[in-house]
Parts: structure tokens; C-alpha cells; sequence
């Protein structure tokens, strides 16, 4: 069964020899090792209209709130490369809405796996009440990850940076409790089947919420099946919304035993 795990060693070995700070400094417009994590071609000068239409029939009054949220400068090369909307942008508002018009703005405990480029805690800081905000990711994206956030978010809770391949995710994980919400914004749907079981058998019987967006084709129809079908052992799906034009489902779970 297929996965993206080519892409992200692909993408790591990019950094060798590279200036971190350097790239870092235009990773959201310049072609390079953290393009995955960000809009290309056609979706990035625009906004996802579709997406964002969605967004407005689930809940229009938070979908505005996201809207007025000013989007930095930081990860451009020139303000001519700046894009106050793009089709990542307009995802993230959509399956934030999604999240948070069911379950409501008090979140304790939020996991995000996979959390990128630290896009969505940038959305939430200050529309969602977190108290501790954990995102893990691989150790190289981890690193840009603490670049962005620390420039552009100040929570009032506490922001934990984890890497997912380094020793510092066991000793997290032995120290691991309940959850409110776990966020794999297609992340987990993307991983090869294997490294999606150590995180559904280690991080997911701890959570009451469990947000899952996967391409319903991609990497593979059979890895995207197995893995549904793992989640829908645990978990009941409480909402369930498509995007993409059919081609993504956004489905928010609410874990059986809570």
C-alpha cells in the first residue's frame, strides 16, 4: 500500500548543507524542502472558494472570525510573493470550523499530528481557549515549526514541540494522559500503514475527539480503507463533511468508551 513517506525523506535530505534560517525565511513561496507543508501552483494565489463556502454554511459568525485574523508576512521571500488567502489558509478555516461549531471553544488538551508549519495554531490562538497545544511532526519540520510559532503566536496556554523521530516522543508519550482533541489534518492519512498504527494504538485511545481528513483515493483506495476501518472500530463519526469536490472527506469522531 502506497504512502508519502518518499516524499518527506525526499524533502529532508533537501536541508543538507543548507542554512535553516535561510530557508526558513521563504519557505512559503520559494520551490525547496518545506513546499509539502504549503499551497503551490494554481492554489497559491488563490483563496479555496469552495472551502470557504463550506466553512460559512457550518458556522458563518466563526468562519469570520478566522477571516479577520491578519495573516503574517513571516515565511516570504517579498511582500510581492505575500498571498493574504491561499488554498492551505482557506482548508484550515474550514476544518477548524468544522471542529470547533461541534465540540465548542473550551478545548483543555489539543495533540495535532502532523501539524506543519504551525498554521493552525496560528488560526486558533485567540478564537480557541486551549490550555496545552502539543504538535508533533518529523524532527526537520519540528525545526521550522518553532521558527514560525514563537514569531507569530502568543497563547495564553502552553505550546509543546514534539519530534516524532527522536527520543524526546518516547519520553513524551510515557508522560502522555487524557486528551480533548487530536487533529490529524491529513497527516495520518498520508503515513504508510505502519507508522499510522503507532499512533492510533499509542495517542488515540487517549483522546475523546479525534479530527481526520484523508483523500478518499489517495495515497491508495486499499491504505485509505484499512485505516477507516481502524477508526471506525473506536470511534463513531459525528460529522462528516466532503470537500475538494468530492475528492476529500473531513470527518470529526467521537471516540466509543468516552
Amino acid at each position: 500500500m502506497k504512502s508519502f513517506d518518499i516524499v518527506f525523506q525526499e524533502s529532508e535530505n533537501q536541508l543538507t548543507g543548507r542554512n535553516l534560517d535561510e530557508v526558513f525565511k521563504s519557505f512559503r513561496d520559494q520551490p525547496g524542502p518545506y513546499h509539502f507543508l504549503t499551497a503551490t501552483k494554481t492554489q497559491y494565489w488563490h483563496p479555496d472558494t469552495e472551502a470557504l463556502e463550506i466553512s460559512n454554511s457550518v458556522n458563518q459568525e466563526l468562519t469570520q472570525q478566522y477571516l479577520k485574523k491578519e495573516k503574517p508576512l513571516l515565511g516570504y521571500s517579498s511582500k510581492d510573493y505575500y498571498v493574504p488567502l491561499d488554498h492551505v489558509d482557506s482548508r484550515h478555516i474550514m476544518m477548524s470550523t468544522i471542529i470547533f461549531s461541534t465540540i465548542g471553544k473550551e478545548i483543555d488538551k489539543i495533540v495535532e499530528i502532523g501539524s506543519g508549519f504551525g498554521n493552525w495554531i496560528r488560526l486558533n490562538t485567540d478564537i480557541i481557549n486551549y490550555n496545552n497545544w502539543t504538535m508533533i511532526d518529523l524532527d526537520f519540520v519540528s525545526k521550522l515549526q518553532k521558527w514560525y510559532v514563537s514569531q507569530t503566536v502568543k497563547s495564553r496556554g502552553s505550546i509543546n514541540y514534539v519530534s516524532s523521530d527522536t527520543e524526546q516522543y518516547n519520553q513524551w508519550l510515557n508522560n502522555l494522559d487524557s486528551i480533548d482533541l487530536v487533529i490529524g489534518a491529513h497527516s495520518l492519512s498520508e503515513f504508510s500503514l505502519p507508522v499510522f498504527e503507532d499512533y492510533f494504538n499509542s495517542i488515540l485511545p487517549k483522546t475523546k475527539y479525534f479530527f481526520y481528513a484523508t483523500h478518499n483515493t489517495q495515497p491508495s483506495k486499499s491504505l485509505v480503507y484499512k485505516k477507516l476501518e481502524m477508526i471506525n472500530n473506536h470511534f463513531n463519526p459525528i460529522v462528516s463533511i466532503s470537500s475538494q469536490h468530492g475528492k476529500v472527506s473531513n470527518i470529526l469522531f467521537q471516540r466509543k468508551d468516552k
